[in-house]
Protein backbone atom coordinates (compact mmCIF):
# COMPACT_ATOMS: atom_id res chain seq x y z
CA UNK A 1 0.00 0.00 0.00
CA UNK A 2 0.85 3.66 -0.84
CA UNK A 3 2.29 5.98 1.51
CA UNK A 4 3.08 9.97 1.96
CA UNK A 5 5.91 10.93 3.94
CA UNK A 6 5.90 14.61 5.39
CA UNK A 7 7.89 16.41 8.44
CA UNK A 8 8.17 19.46 10.14
CA UNK A 9 11.42 21.56 9.31
CA UNK A 10 13.55 22.71 11.64
CA UNK A 11 17.01 24.76 11.55
CA UNK A 12 18.81 22.81 14.06
CA UNK A 13 21.63 20.94 12.78
CA UNK A 14 23.17 18.64 15.79
CA UNK A 15 25.35 15.34 15.78
CA UNK A 16 23.09 13.12 16.95
CA UNK A 17 19.18 12.25 16.19
CA UNK A 18 16.85 10.12 18.06
CA UNK A 19 14.51 8.51 16.91
CA UNK A 20 11.11 7.25 18.20
CA UNK A 21 8.73 4.84 15.92
CA UNK A 22 5.13 5.34 16.94
CA UNK A 23 1.38 4.54 16.10
CA UNK A 24 -1.76 5.18 18.87
CA UNK A 25 0.40 3.56 22.10
CA UNK A 26 -0.11 5.98 24.52
CA UNK A 27 0.36 9.68 23.83
CA UNK A 28 0.95 10.09 27.52
CA UNK A 29 3.96 7.24 27.51
CA UNK A 30 5.43 9.12 24.42
CA UNK A 31 5.16 12.44 25.51
CA UNK A 32 7.37 11.13 28.63
CA UNK A 33 9.83 9.47 26.52
CA UNK A 34 10.43 13.05 24.17
CA UNK A 35 11.03 14.95 27.58
CA UNK A 36 13.47 13.05 28.80
CA UNK A 37 15.28 12.83 25.59
CA UNK A 38 15.20 16.48 25.16
CA UNK A 39 15.73 16.98 29.37
CA UNK A 40 19.51 16.10 29.01
CA UNK A 41 22.39 18.74 28.34
CA UNK A 42 23.74 17.46 24.79
CA UNK A 43 22.18 18.79 22.12
CA UNK A 44 20.42 16.45 20.03
CA UNK A 45 17.31 16.07 17.23
CA UNK A 46 14.19 14.17 18.22
CA UNK A 47 11.89 12.90 15.37
CA UNK A 48 8.22 11.35 16.45
CA UNK A 49 8.00 9.02 13.31
CA UNK A 50 3.95 8.47 13.40
CA UNK A 51 3.32 5.60 11.30
CA UNK A 52 -0.79 6.18 10.47
CA UNK A 53 -1.75 6.90 13.88
CA UNK A 54 -5.72 8.06 13.68
CA UNK A 55 -5.23 11.49 14.85
CA UNK A 56 -2.11 13.10 13.31
CA UNK A 57 -2.74 16.46 14.92
CA UNK A 58 -2.95 14.75 18.53
CA UNK A 59 0.72 13.27 17.56
CA UNK A 60 2.01 17.03 16.32
CA UNK A 61 0.36 19.08 19.52
CA UNK A 62 1.56 16.71 22.08
CA UNK A 63 5.27 16.53 20.96
CA UNK A 64 6.34 19.56 18.64
CA UNK A 65 5.64 22.12 21.70
CA UNK A 66 7.75 19.67 23.65
CA UNK A 67 10.82 20.42 20.60
CA UNK A 68 10.47 17.30 18.54
CA UNK A 69 9.57 17.10 15.23
CA UNK A 70 7.28 14.86 13.48
CA UNK A 71 7.86 12.45 10.23
CA UNK A 72 4.73 11.49 9.55
CA UNK A 73 3.27 8.57 7.43
CA UNK A 74 -0.27 8.45 5.98
CA UNK A 75 -0.52 4.90 6.02
CA UNK A 76 -3.56 2.06 6.94
CA UNK A 77 -1.27 -0.36 6.18
CA UNK A 78 -0.37 -3.05 9.11
CA UNK A 79 2.11 -1.79 11.92
CA UNK A 80 5.52 -1.93 10.41
CA UNK A 81 8.67 -0.82 12.68
CA UNK A 82 10.88 -0.95 10.31
CA UNK A 83 8.74 1.54 7.82
CA UNK A 84 8.74 4.06 10.37
CA UNK A 85 12.22 4.13 11.64
CA UNK A 86 13.14 4.52 7.68
CA UNK A 87 10.77 7.41 7.47
CA UNK A 88 12.14 8.89 10.93
CA UNK A 89 15.40 8.66 9.68
CA UNK A 90 14.86 9.90 6.35
CA UNK A 91 13.57 13.00 8.19
CA UNK A 92 16.31 13.26 10.62
CA UNK A 93 19.64 15.51 9.23
CA UNK A 94 21.86 14.47 12.14
CA UNK A 95 25.04 11.94 10.98
CA UNK A 96 24.92 9.64 14.01
CA UNK A 97 21.24 8.02 14.99
CA UNK A 98 19.76 5.91 17.88
CA UNK A 99 16.53 4.20 17.18
CA UNK A 100 13.99 3.18 19.61
CA UNK A 101 10.41 3.46 20.58
CA UNK A 102 7.81 5.26 21.84
CA UNK A 103 8.33 3.69 25.70
CA UNK A 104 12.18 3.70 26.12
CA UNK A 105 13.92 6.65 28.04
CA UNK A 106 18.09 6.67 28.56
CA UNK A 107 20.34 7.95 30.98
CA UNK A 108 21.94 11.33 30.29
CA UNK A 109 25.22 9.59 29.54
CA UNK A 110 24.10 7.45 27.01
CA UNK A 111 24.06 9.97 24.66
CA UNK A 112 26.90 11.79 25.29
CA UNK A 113 29.02 8.03 25.27
CA UNK A 114 27.10 6.96 21.91
CA UNK A 115 28.14 10.45 20.56
CA UNK A 116 31.83 9.84 21.85
CA UNK A 117 32.01 6.18 20.21
CA UNK A 118 30.35 6.95 17.05
CA UNK A 119 33.02 9.86 16.24
CA UNK A 120 35.71 7.95 17.35
CA UNK A 121 35.21 4.84 15.17
CA UNK A 122 31.63 5.04 12.95
CA UNK A 123 32.00 1.40 12.04
CA UNK A 124 30.42 -0.54 14.24
CA UNK A 125 26.85 -0.67 15.83
CA UNK A 126 26.36 0.66 19.69
CA UNK A 127 23.77 -1.18 21.95
CA UNK A 128 22.71 -0.49 25.29
CA UNK A 129 20.94 -3.51 27.43
CA UNK A 130 17.30 -2.47 28.55
CA UNK A 131 16.12 -2.31 31.68
CA UNK A 132 12.73 -2.83 32.48
CA UNK A 133 10.80 -0.78 35.31
CA UNK A 134 8.28 -2.19 37.76
CA UNK A 135 4.95 -0.99 37.95
CA UNK A 136 5.48 2.07 40.31
CA UNK A 137 7.29 3.88 37.02
CA UNK A 138 4.21 3.80 34.72
CA UNK A 139 3.29 7.33 32.57
CA UNK A 140 2.52 9.19 34.74
CA UNK A 141 4.90 8.73 37.31
CA UNK A 142 7.53 9.10 34.88
CA UNK A 143 6.23 12.75 33.94
CA UNK A 144 6.31 13.83 37.38
CA UNK A 145 9.63 12.23 37.65
CA UNK A 146 10.24 14.57 35.03
CA UNK A 147 8.65 17.58 36.76
CA UNK A 148 11.09 17.84 39.54
CA UNK A 149 14.13 18.73 37.49
CA UNK A 150 17.49 18.14 37.33
CA UNK A 151 19.68 15.12 35.99
CA UNK A 152 19.39 12.27 38.50
CA UNK A 153 16.03 11.42 38.06
CA UNK A 154 17.31 8.27 36.03
CA UNK A 155 18.84 7.21 39.39
CA UNK A 156 15.70 6.44 41.09
CA UNK A 157 14.82 4.62 38.03
CA UNK A 158 17.94 2.41 38.41
CA UNK A 159 17.18 1.47 41.94
CA UNK A 160 13.87 0.20 40.14
CA UNK A 161 14.43 -1.92 37.42
CA UNK A 162 15.49 -5.43 36.75
CA UNK A 163 18.26 -5.86 33.75
CA UNK A 164 16.43 -7.78 31.02
CA UNK A 165 18.01 -10.30 28.92
CA UNK A 166 19.98 -9.84 25.37
CA UNK A 167 17.48 -11.44 23.50
CA UNK A 168 16.20 -7.86 22.37
CA UNK A 169 18.29 -5.15 21.15
CA UNK A 170 15.33 -2.71 19.69
CA UNK A 171 15.63 -0.11 22.90
CA UNK A 172 18.71 1.19 21.44
CA UNK A 173 20.77 0.85 18.18
CA UNK A 174 23.29 3.39 17.49
CA UNK A 175 24.77 4.03 14.01
CA UNK A 176 25.82 6.29 11.41
CA UNK A 177 24.01 7.32 8.55
CA UNK A 178 26.60 6.29 5.99
CA UNK A 179 25.96 2.62 7.90
CA UNK A 180 21.76 3.25 6.90
CA UNK A 181 22.73 3.73 3.85
CA UNK A 182 24.44 0.97 2.76
CA UNK A 183 22.41 -1.53 4.26
CA UNK A 184 19.26 0.17 2.17
CA UNK A 185 17.06 0.53 5.82
CA UNK A 186 15.74 -1.60 8.47
CA UNK A 187 13.90 -4.91 6.61
CA UNK A 188 10.23 -3.60 5.40
CA UNK A 189 8.92 -6.95 4.81
CA UNK A 190 9.22 -7.37 8.21
CA UNK A 191 5.64 -6.64 10.32
CA UNK A 192 3.67 -5.98 13.34
CA UNK A 193 6.83 -6.56 15.76
CA UNK A 194 9.27 -9.00 15.45
CA UNK A 195 12.58 -9.59 14.10
CA UNK A 196 14.01 -6.21 12.54
CA UNK A 197 16.21 -5.27 15.42
CA UNK A 198 18.03 -8.73 15.62
CA UNK A 199 18.31 -8.71 11.38
CA UNK A 200 19.43 -5.13 11.74
CA UNK A 201 22.67 -5.88 13.69
CA UNK A 202 23.12 -9.35 11.78
CA UNK A 203 23.00 -7.79 8.61
CA UNK A 204 25.66 -4.77 9.60
CA UNK A 205 27.88 -7.54 11.02
CA UNK A 206 27.81 -8.88 7.08
CA UNK A 207 28.84 -5.55 6.10
CA UNK A 208 32.09 -5.70 8.69
CA UNK A 209 30.19 -3.60 11.31
CA UNK A 210 30.62 -5.18 14.43
CA UNK A 211 27.89 -5.45 17.55
CA UNK A 212 29.53 -3.61 20.18
CA UNK A 213 27.22 -3.08 23.95
CA UNK A 214 28.16 0.15 25.79
CA UNK A 215 29.54 -1.06 29.07
CA UNK A 216 29.63 2.72 30.35
CA UNK A 217 28.47 2.27 34.25
CA UNK A 218 26.46 5.41 34.05
CA UNK A 219 24.61 4.53 30.65
CA UNK A 220 21.52 3.36 30.96
CA UNK A 221 18.06 2.90 28.91
CA UNK A 222 14.85 2.13 30.56
CA UNK A 223 11.36 0.58 29.70
CA UNK A 224 8.87 2.48 30.88
CA UNK A 225 6.14 -0.12 31.73
CA UNK A 226 2.52 -0.79 30.86
CA UNK A 227 0.49 -3.42 30.08
CA UNK A 228 1.47 -5.92 27.53
CA UNK A 229 0.80 -5.51 24.33
CA UNK A 230 3.67 -7.36 21.73
CA UNK A 231 1.05 -10.22 22.35
CA UNK A 232 -1.63 -8.92 20.67
CA UNK A 233 0.02 -9.44 16.88
CA UNK A 234 -0.57 -12.69 18.02
CA UNK A 235 -3.96 -12.90 18.30
CA UNK A 236 -5.35 -13.04 14.98
CA UNK A 237 -4.17 -15.24 11.55
CA UNK A 238 -2.38 -12.19 10.14
CA UNK A 239 -0.46 -11.44 13.12
CA UNK A 240 0.61 -15.01 13.39
CA UNK A 241 1.49 -15.42 9.67
CA UNK A 242 3.14 -11.85 9.73
CA UNK A 243 5.37 -12.93 12.54
CA UNK A 244 6.19 -16.35 11.32
CA UNK A 245 7.70 -14.57 7.87
CA UNK A 246 9.57 -12.10 10.14
CA UNK A 247 11.29 -15.41 11.63
CA UNK A 248 11.87 -16.92 8.24
CA UNK A 249 13.56 -13.87 7.18
CA UNK A 250 15.92 -13.40 10.19
CA UNK A 251 16.93 -17.61 9.68
CA UNK A 252 16.84 -18.25 5.90
CA UNK A 253 17.75 -14.56 4.14
CA UNK A 254 21.91 -13.82 4.62
CA UNK A 255 21.75 -11.04 2.10
CA UNK A 256 22.88 -7.66 3.85
CA UNK A 257 20.78 -4.73 1.12
CA UNK A 258 17.26 -4.94 1.33
CA UNK A 259 14.23 -3.18 0.49
CA UNK A 260 15.33 -3.70 -3.38
CA UNK A 261 11.86 -3.06 -4.61
CA UNK A 262 11.98 0.22 -2.98
CA UNK A 263 13.26 3.63 -3.60
CA UNK A 264 14.04 5.20 -0.11
CA UNK A 265 15.88 8.73 0.48
CA UNK A 266 19.63 8.65 1.52
CA UNK A 267 22.86 10.63 1.52
CA UNK A 268 25.05 8.33 -0.19
CA UNK A 269 23.85 4.98 -2.47
CA UNK A 270 24.15 1.15 -1.76
CA UNK A 271 25.66 1.16 -5.14
CA UNK A 272 27.84 2.64 -7.85
CA UNK A 273 27.48 1.78 -11.26
CA UNK A 274 31.09 2.74 -12.82
CA UNK A 275 31.22 3.43 -16.63
CA UNK A 276 34.41 4.27 -18.28
CA UNK A 277 33.60 5.48 -22.13
CA UNK A 278 35.62 6.86 -25.14
CA UNK A 279 33.98 8.61 -28.23
CA UNK A 280 31.11 5.85 -27.99
CA UNK A 281 28.22 8.29 -27.90
CA UNK A 282 25.59 6.42 -29.67
CA UNK A 283 26.59 2.95 -27.59
CA UNK A 284 26.48 4.76 -24.66
CA UNK A 285 23.53 6.37 -25.07
CA UNK A 286 21.61 2.89 -25.26
CA UNK A 287 23.87 1.57 -22.36
CA UNK A 288 22.68 4.50 -19.81
CA UNK A 289 19.01 3.79 -20.83
CA UNK A 290 19.54 0.17 -19.76
CA UNK A 291 20.49 1.56 -16.71
CA UNK A 292 18.17 4.05 -15.73
CA UNK A 293 15.68 1.24 -16.13
CA UNK A 294 16.82 -0.72 -13.09
CA UNK A 295 14.44 -2.32 -11.28
CA UNK A 296 16.47 -1.55 -8.21
CA UNK A 297 17.03 2.28 -8.67
CA UNK A 298 18.72 3.98 -5.28
CA UNK A 299 22.08 3.66 -7.39
CA UNK A 300 24.47 6.49 -8.83
CA UNK A 301 26.19 5.98 -12.37
CA UNK A 302 29.57 6.98 -12.42
CA UNK A 303 30.11 7.53 -16.49
CA UNK A 304 34.22 8.32 -16.86
CA UNK A 305 34.85 9.68 -19.93
CA UNK A 306 38.83 8.80 -20.98
CA UNK A 307 39.90 11.51 -22.88
CA UNK A 308 39.65 14.67 -25.28
CA UNK A 309 35.88 13.91 -26.26
CA UNK A 310 33.32 15.69 -24.56
CA UNK A 311 30.63 13.72 -26.26
CA UNK A 312 29.67 11.16 -22.95
CA UNK A 313 28.96 14.44 -21.01
CA UNK A 314 26.66 15.53 -23.87
CA UNK A 315 25.01 11.86 -23.48
CA UNK A 316 24.61 12.24 -19.58
CA UNK A 317 22.93 15.95 -19.64
CA UNK A 318 21.04 14.67 -22.70
CA UNK A 319 19.42 12.41 -20.48
CA UNK A 320 19.19 14.65 -17.18
CA UNK A 321 18.98 12.24 -14.01
CA UNK A 322 20.24 13.06 -11.30
CA UNK A 323 21.63 9.27 -10.77
CA UNK A 324 24.53 9.70 -13.62
CA UNK A 325 27.61 11.51 -12.60
CA UNK A 326 29.69 12.67 -14.88
CA UNK A 327 33.47 12.46 -15.04
CA UNK A 328 36.62 13.46 -16.81
CA UNK A 329 40.18 12.25 -16.82
CA UNK A 330 42.71 12.76 -19.59
CA UNK A 331 43.54 9.52 -21.92
CA UNK A 332 45.10 7.06 -20.04
CA UNK A 333 43.28 3.81 -20.86
CA UNK A 334 40.27 1.71 -19.62
CA UNK A 335 42.34 0.60 -16.11
CA UNK A 336 42.99 4.56 -15.00
CA UNK A 337 39.23 5.46 -16.04
CA UNK A 338 37.90 2.65 -13.74
CA UNK A 339 40.42 3.27 -10.69
CA UNK A 340 39.48 6.90 -10.94
CA UNK A 341 35.97 6.20 -10.72
CA UNK A 342 36.32 3.68 -7.99
CA UNK A 343 38.06 6.93 -5.98
CA UNK A 344 34.85 8.95 -6.25
CA UNK A 345 32.15 5.50 -6.00
CA UNK A 346 29.91 6.58 -2.57
CA UNK A 347 28.15 2.80 -2.85
CA UNK A 348 28.99 -0.18 -0.52
CA UNK A 349 28.85 -1.91 -3.60
CA UNK A 350 30.15 -1.77 -7.32
CA UNK A 351 28.98 -2.73 -10.29
CA UNK A 352 31.18 -3.29 -13.47
CA UNK A 353 29.96 -2.65 -16.86
CA UNK A 354 31.23 -1.33 -20.06
CA UNK A 355 30.07 1.66 -22.20
CA UNK A 356 28.58 -1.03 -25.15
CA UNK A 357 26.75 -3.78 -23.39
CA UNK A 358 23.07 -3.49 -22.04
CA UNK A 359 22.07 -4.39 -18.39
CA UNK A 360 19.07 -6.44 -18.32
CA UNK A 361 16.52 -4.68 -16.01
CA UNK A 362 16.97 -6.65 -13.05
CA UNK A 363 20.80 -6.87 -13.04
CA UNK A 364 21.35 -4.48 -9.82
CA UNK A 365 18.80 -6.18 -7.72
CA UNK A 366 19.79 -10.21 -8.85
CA UNK A 367 23.16 -8.63 -7.72
CA UNK A 368 22.10 -7.98 -4.48
CA UNK A 369 19.92 -11.00 -3.92
CA UNK A 370 22.99 -12.87 -4.31
CA UNK A 371 25.22 -10.77 -2.41
CA UNK A 372 24.48 -13.58 0.78
CA UNK A 373 26.69 -14.17 3.75
CA UNK A 374 30.54 -15.22 2.60
CA UNK A 375 30.72 -13.41 -0.31
CA UNK A 376 32.41 -10.69 -1.47
CA UNK A 377 30.72 -10.08 -4.60
CA UNK A 378 28.05 -11.94 -7.44
CA UNK A 379 28.12 -12.50 -11.02
CA UNK A 380 25.60 -13.41 -13.58
CA UNK A 381 25.58 -14.78 -17.31
CA UNK A 382 25.77 -13.09 -20.25
CA UNK A 383 23.90 -13.00 -23.88
CA UNK A 384 25.99 -11.78 -26.94
CA UNK A 385 24.36 -10.17 -29.58
CA UNK A 386 25.39 -8.64 -33.25
CA UNK A 387 25.28 -4.83 -33.00
CA UNK A 388 23.67 -4.41 -36.42
CA UNK A 389 21.27 -7.12 -36.81
CA UNK A 390 20.31 -7.33 -33.12
CA UNK A 391 21.05 -11.27 -33.42
CA UNK A 392 21.85 -13.43 -30.96
CA UNK A 393 25.20 -15.20 -30.95
CA UNK A 394 25.04 -16.99 -27.60
CA UNK A 395 23.66 -17.37 -23.89
CA UNK A 396 26.65 -18.17 -21.56
CA UNK A 397 25.40 -18.89 -17.86
CA UNK A 398 28.61 -18.82 -16.72
CA UNK A 399 30.61 -21.42 -14.24
CA UNK A 400 31.62 -21.96 -10.61
CA UNK A 401 34.47 -19.66 -10.05
CA UNK A 402 37.40 -20.46 -8.29
CA UNK A 403 41.09 -20.20 -9.24
CA UNK A 404 40.89 -23.72 -10.93
CA UNK A 405 38.20 -22.39 -13.37
CA UNK A 406 39.79 -19.22 -13.99
CA UNK A 407 43.50 -20.82 -14.75
CA UNK A 408 42.09 -23.85 -16.98
CA UNK A 409 38.47 -23.44 -18.32
CA UNK A 410 37.18 -20.44 -20.32
CA UNK A 411 33.74 -18.85 -20.18
CA UNK A 412 33.75 -18.63 -16.14
CA UNK A 413 32.36 -14.89 -16.18
CA UNK A 414 32.73 -11.78 -18.19
CA UNK A 415 34.43 -9.17 -16.08
CA UNK A 416 31.91 -6.58 -16.93
CA UNK A 417 28.86 -8.77 -15.31
CA UNK A 418 30.32 -8.53 -11.98
CA UNK A 419 29.38 -6.14 -8.75
CA UNK A 420 32.27 -6.16 -5.88
CA UNK A 421 32.14 -4.90 -2.40
CA UNK A 422 34.06 -1.37 -2.55
CA UNK A 423 36.39 -3.00 0.12
CA UNK A 424 37.97 -5.22 -2.38
CA UNK A 425 39.51 -2.31 -4.19
CA UNK A 426 41.16 -1.08 -0.82
CA UNK A 427 43.47 -4.21 -1.61
CA UNK A 428 43.19 -4.06 -5.47
CA UNK A 429 43.35 -1.82 -8.03
CA UNK A 430 43.08 -2.29 -12.39
CA UNK A 431 46.58 -2.72 -13.15
CA UNK A 432 47.24 0.70 -15.31
CA UNK A 433 50.38 -0.21 -16.80
CA UNK A 434 49.05 -2.99 -18.93
CA UNK A 435 48.34 -2.97 -22.81
CA UNK A 436 45.99 -5.96 -22.84
CA UNK A 437 44.29 -8.76 -20.25
CA UNK A 438 43.62 -6.06 -17.89
CA UNK A 439 40.06 -7.40 -17.03
CA UNK A 440 41.16 -11.34 -17.02
CA UNK A 441 44.18 -10.29 -14.90
CA UNK A 442 41.70 -8.60 -12.43
CA UNK A 443 39.93 -11.54 -12.35
CA UNK A 444 42.85 -13.89 -11.90
CA UNK A 445 44.02 -11.72 -8.62
CA UNK A 446 40.19 -12.31 -7.01
CA UNK A 447 40.51 -15.90 -7.56
CA UNK A 448 44.11 -16.20 -6.25
CA UNK A 449 43.60 -14.68 -3.20
CA UNK A 450 40.15 -17.26 -2.86
CA UNK A 451 37.97 -14.37 -2.89
CA UNK A 452 34.41 -15.49 -3.29
CA UNK A 453 31.32 -14.95 -5.66
CA UNK A 454 28.16 -15.87 -5.68
CA UNK A 455 26.47 -16.77 -8.74
CA UNK A 456 23.12 -14.50 -9.52
CA UNK A 457 21.49 -17.63 -11.21
CA UNK A 458 20.55 -15.33 -13.95
CA UNK A 459 21.56 -13.27 -16.88
CA UNK A 460 22.93 -9.88 -16.27
CA UNK A 461 23.70 -7.87 -19.06
CA UNK A 462 24.11 -8.34 -23.44
CA UNK A 463 26.90 -7.76 -24.54
CA UNK A 464 27.23 -5.96 -27.54
CA UNK A 465 29.67 -7.45 -30.15
CA UNK A 466 30.40 -4.69 -33.09
CA UNK A 467 33.76 -3.69 -35.31
CA UNK A 468 35.59 -2.07 -32.25
CA UNK A 469 34.56 -4.62 -29.54
CA UNK A 470 38.10 -5.75 -27.93
CA UNK A 471 36.68 -9.04 -27.70
CA UNK A 472 36.82 -8.81 -31.73
CA UNK A 473 39.38 -6.33 -33.19
CA UNK A 474 42.06 -7.47 -30.68
CA UNK A 475 40.86 -11.04 -29.70
CA UNK A 476 44.24 -12.56 -30.39
CA UNK A 477 46.24 -9.76 -28.25
CA UNK A 478 43.76 -10.66 -25.09
CA UNK A 479 44.09 -14.32 -25.58
CA UNK A 480 47.76 -14.10 -25.75
CA UNK A 481 47.97 -11.91 -22.58
CA UNK A 482 45.61 -13.82 -20.24
CA UNK A 483 47.69 -17.21 -21.17
CA UNK A 484 50.65 -15.11 -20.35
CA UNK A 485 49.30 -14.21 -16.95
CA UNK A 486 47.51 -17.97 -16.59
CA UNK A 487 51.54 -19.43 -17.38
CA UNK A 488 53.08 -17.05 -14.55
CA UNK A 489 50.54 -18.23 -11.80
CA UNK A 490 51.01 -22.05 -12.78
CA UNK A 491 54.71 -21.66 -12.63
CA UNK A 492 54.64 -21.29 -9.28
CA UNK A 493 52.59 -24.48 -8.61
CA UNK A 494 54.26 -27.61 -8.68
CA UNK A 495 53.16 -30.64 -11.01
CA UNK A 496 50.75 -32.26 -8.53
CA UNK A 497 49.22 -28.86 -7.67
CA UNK A 498 48.73 -27.89 -11.23
CA UNK A 499 47.12 -31.60 -12.21
CA UNK A 500 44.24 -31.39 -9.27
CA UNK A 501 43.59 -27.95 -9.93
CA UNK A 502 43.24 -28.39 -14.23
CA UNK A 503 41.58 -31.32 -13.22
CA UNK A 504 38.83 -29.35 -10.99
CA UNK A 505 38.88 -26.64 -13.44
CA UNK A 506 38.30 -28.61 -16.26
CA UNK A 507 35.18 -30.42 -14.54
CA UNK A 508 33.55 -27.24 -13.64
CA UNK A 509 30.31 -27.35 -14.55
CA UNK A 510 28.21 -24.91 -16.10
CA UNK A 511 25.55 -23.22 -14.51
CA UNK A 512 21.86 -22.12 -15.08
CA UNK A 513 20.42 -19.30 -15.42
CA UNK A 514 15.97 -18.78 -15.01
CA UNK A 515 15.40 -15.52 -17.49
CA UNK A 516 16.88 -16.70 -20.61
CA UNK A 517 13.88 -15.25 -22.43
CA UNK A 518 13.18 -12.29 -20.73
CA UNK A 519 16.32 -11.21 -21.23
CA UNK A 520 16.63 -12.08 -24.52
CA UNK A 521 13.08 -9.93 -25.14
CA UNK A 522 14.54 -7.03 -23.50
CA UNK A 523 17.53 -6.64 -25.97
CA UNK A 524 14.51 -4.77 -29.17
CA UNK A 525 13.98 -1.78 -26.07
CA UNK A 526 17.00 -0.70 -25.67
CA UNK A 527 19.00 -0.43 -29.07
CA UNK A 528 18.13 2.59 -30.99
CA UNK A 529 17.05 1.78 -34.06
CA UNK A 530 18.50 4.91 -35.57
CA UNK A 531 22.18 3.74 -34.61
CA UNK A 532 24.11 3.64 -37.63
CA UNK A 533 25.45 -0.18 -38.02
CA UNK A 534 29.50 0.41 -37.84
CA UNK A 535 29.99 -0.27 -41.48
CA UNK A 536 33.86 0.38 -41.73
CA UNK A 537 35.03 -1.93 -43.52
CA UNK A 538 34.19 -3.93 -46.85
CA UNK A 539 34.13 -7.31 -44.83
CA UNK A 540 31.72 -5.76 -42.89
CA UNK A 541 29.81 -4.33 -44.94
CA UNK A 542 29.10 -7.47 -46.92
CA UNK A 543 28.39 -9.37 -43.37
CA UNK A 544 25.71 -6.73 -42.89
CA UNK A 545 24.42 -7.11 -46.05
CA UNK A 546 24.59 -10.87 -46.40
CA UNK A 547 22.34 -10.58 -42.82
CA UNK A 548 19.67 -8.60 -44.42
CA UNK A 549 16.70 -10.66 -46.31
CA UNK A 550 15.93 -9.57 -49.71
CA UNK A 551 13.10 -7.20 -48.65
CA UNK A 552 14.95 -5.65 -46.46
CA UNK A 553 17.86 -4.35 -48.18
CA UNK A 554 16.58 -1.38 -49.54
CA UNK A 555 14.85 -0.11 -46.64
CA UNK A 556 17.66 -0.42 -44.31
CA UNK A 557 20.38 1.09 -46.88
CA UNK A 558 17.60 4.27 -47.07
CA UNK A 559 17.96 4.45 -43.23
CA UNK A 560 21.81 5.18 -43.26
CA UNK A 561 23.93 8.44 -43.66
CA UNK A 562 24.63 9.74 -47.23
CA UNK A 563 27.94 8.70 -47.06
CA UNK A 564 27.52 5.34 -46.27
CA UNK A 565 24.39 5.31 -48.50
CA UNK A 566 26.99 5.61 -51.44
CA UNK A 567 29.43 3.16 -49.92
CA UNK A 568 27.54 0.79 -49.65
CA UNK A 569 25.37 1.06 -52.76
CA UNK A 570 28.68 0.87 -54.69
CA UNK A 571 29.46 -2.59 -52.87
CA UNK A 572 26.23 -3.98 -53.90
CA UNK A 573 26.60 -2.95 -57.28
CA UNK A 574 30.01 -4.68 -57.30
CA UNK A 575 28.92 -7.68 -55.56
CA UNK A 576 26.08 -7.90 -58.13
CA UNK A 577 28.33 -7.69 -61.14
CA UNK A 578 30.72 -10.44 -59.75
CA UNK A 579 27.62 -12.77 -59.45
CA UNK A 580 26.72 -12.19 -62.78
Amino acid sequence: MSSRRSVVSSTDSPLLAVIICFRDWGLDRLTAAVRAHLAQPLPIEVIVSDYGSRDAQAVREAVEPLGARVARTDTVAPWNRSASLNAGIHAARAPYLITTDADIVFSPAAYVEALRLLQQSSNALYLVQCRDLSERFGAEQMHKLLDQGGNDWWQQLDRDAVLRPRWGMGGFAAFSREAFDEMHGYEERMQVWGGEDNDWATRMRRLGYPTRWLSHPEVRIFHIWHAPSASRAMETEEGKAAVFLNKHILAQDKTAVRNLGLSLPRKAPPVSVIIPTYKRAGLLHDCLRSVLAQTFSDFECLIVENGDSDEACEVVDGLGDARLRYLKTPKQGAAAARNHGLDAARGRYVVIHDDDDLMVSTRIEDHLRAATEGYIGSYGGWIDFEHDSQEILGCHSGKAFNLASVLFNGKVLTHGGLMLDRRVFRLFRYEEGLAAGIDYGFVLLLARHGLRLHHTGRYTILRRMHTRNMTRTNAAVQKSAAQRMAGLVRAEMDAETQARLREQGLAASVLECTNEAEACAELGQWVSADLEPQLDSLPAIDRWLDRLGEGQVEARIDQLSPALQTLVRSRLSLRALLSA
